[in-house]
């Protein structure tokens, strides 16, 4: 997305120089098109990360659950969560 950007920037041929950056007015709704693609960009890549970190969150507590509540042996844990050996031996302490 931003290669494709830069390349139409460099095309331009309608630019002024401002304090060291360079402004192409013929360019604003590109630009706009550009950034808002970026922000949409933003927003989904932190939801999947936020999705991915409730999920393991809950798989934690369901574990701590099992162990704590259950008294559940750490290999069923393990089997039941895929949580590795050392992830519930953490929710002993």
């Amino acid at each position: 997305m931003l290669r494709q950007f830069n390349k139409r920037i460099r095309g331009s041929k309608s630019r002024k120089k401002v304090s060291g950056a360079t402004l192409i007015p013929d360019k604003k709704d590109e630009i706009m098109s550009v950034a808002n693609q970026l922000r949409k960009e933003g927003l989904q890549e932190g939801k999947r990360q936020g999705k991915k970190e409730g999920k393991k969150e809950g798989i934690f507590t369901v574990a701590r659950n099992m162990l704590h509540n259950l008294h559940m042996s750490i290999d069923v844990i393990q089997q039941s969560t895929g949580l590795s050996h050392r992830e519930v031996i953490s929710l002993t302490k």
